[in-house]
Order: C-alpha cells, then sequence, then structure tokens
C-alpha cells in the first residue's frame, strides 16, 4: 500500500474517513476471520468472506471516529456497486459471482444490523457467528439459519434479493389529504424488508412494506430513508 493511508492513498468511500487509516493493514487484517477461520465451503459463497470483511472497515471506522463517521463512510460504499451480476456465484464449478461481493456483501449485513435494531444484539451474534465457525467451513443457508435463529428474524427474502438478484428495490410512496401508501416494488416475490423512514410530520417511523399496499396516517408528509438502506425511494402520484 506504499505506506499511505486509505488504498494506495485514495478513500474508497469518498467519505474522508477511508484515509484516517491503512486499508491493507485494516481489510486484510478481517480476513484473520472472514476466511482463514471461517472458510466458504464454495468459491460461490466468497461474499462471506468479502461481505464480513469489508463491512469490518465500516465497524473499525466507528471505533476510531464514532457512529456518524462510520455511517459516511457505508454510505459511500454503496456507490462502488455496479449490479453487473449476482453477489453469489454459480455453485460447484469454482466460479466466485461478482466483485459487489465486497460493498453488496457489506450492505446486506448493514441492512440486517439496521433491522435488528439492537447494536448488542448484532455485535453479540456477530461473536457467536464467528466462535459457532470457528476453523471449519460455511455456506450462505448455514449462514442465514444461524443468524434467523439468534436473532429471532427472518432474513430470507432479504438474501434472496441482495445476493441473487441485481435488482435495487423501490421503495414505491404516494398520498391523498390523510395516509402516506408504500411499498416495494423491483424486488422478487414477498420481499419484505423493514425500512426505517423519516417523514417531513418530524417523525421517525419503522415501517414494514410488503409488495402490496399499506398506510400510515401523515398529512402532507414526504419519505426518506433514515440510515444507509440499499434501496430507492420513489414518489408516484
Amino acid at each position: 500500500n506504499a505506506y499511505m493511508n486509505g488504498y494506495l492513498g485514495s478513500d474508497l468511500s469518498n467519505s474522508g474517513f477511508g484515509l484516517l487509516w491503512d486499508f491493507i493493514i485494516v481489510h486484510e487484517t478481517g480476513h484473520e476471520w472472514f476466511g482463514n477461520s471461517l472458510t466458504a465451503d464454495d468459491m460461490a459463497d466468497l461474499w462471506i468472506h468479502e461481505g464480513f470483511t469489508t463491512y469490518t472497515e465500516v465497524l473499525y471506522t466507528q471505533s476510531l471516529s464514532g457512529k456518524a463517521a462510520a455511517d459516511s463512510f457505508m454510505q459511500g460504499t454503496l456507490d462502488r456497486i455496479e449490479n453487473n451480476s449476482p453477489v453469489v456465484g454459480i455453485y460447484g464449478v469454482r466460479n466466485e459471482g461478482s466483485s459487489d461481493m465486497y460493498p453488496k456483501g457489506a450492505a446486506l449485513i448493514h441492512m440486517m444490523r439496521l433491522t435488528i435494531g439492537d447494536d448488542e444484539l448484532f455485535s453479540s451474534t456477530l461473536r457467536k457467528m464467528v466462535a459457532h465457525f470457528r476453523h471449519g467451513y460455511i455456506n450462505t443457508p448455514a449462514l442465514l439459519n444461524f443468524w434467523n435463529t439468534q436473532t429471532g428474524k427472518n432474513f430470507n427474502k432479504m438474501f434472496s434479493q441482495y445476493l441473487s438478484t441485481t435488482q435495487v428495490p423501490v421503495l414505491e410512496w404516494r398520498k391523498d389529504k390523510k395516509w402516506i401508501y408504500y411499498r416495494w416494488t423491483r424486488c422478487i416475490d414477498g420481499f419484505n424488508m423493514p425500512v426505517e423512514v423519516q417523514t417531513s410530520c418530524n417523525r421517525l417511523v419503522k415501517l414494514e412494506p410488503t409488495t402490496e399496499w399499506k398506510k400510515i396516517a401523515c398529512r402532507n408528509a414526504t419519505l426518506t430513508a433514515a440510515g444507509n438502506y440499499y434501496i430507492e425511494i420513489k414518489r408516484i402520484d
């Protein structure tokens, strides 16, 4: 890394916070856990190595500079996602999938954290995962089952959406004089990821959209995502 901070002197997040530490040292140290200790049993699941290791950069930034800095760093990494092919490759033929395994894998992990809504539970589950699969093999179904069981959440649809498609989900919304209506589009059937939004009524609201229209009471409001969700929000009226 030519003895420079960032990656060869550049900040891959364009947030400024990536220049406060040496990318190679932080990222490759993360692989001591994700890659060297727990190892994907098929190259198609290399996102487990790279997604979790990329997310250690977010956690390191939070430890070094605080949560707001980590949020800024995380937001900046989303711009690196190309959606040229699915993150998970083809099993059994030594196919490792898209290079989006780095930023999009980290984005999925971050959205799992947001969905859990409890940083202590997220952190403890991450530590338990590392201990449970220590010096062993792992794959996406085993990882998914572990997180579902440990957190009481169901991440099945999120994994399918973000690992197996190149679609960016769209939170569509419209309003009348009393209600805001919202739903997920451009997504797999049954996609149901919760999302926290900020309304112009000055409220933080945790929505649980599906592909069917739902509604909340809020007059003359607009919606913006509160958090680093890898989604689009589109008003359609």
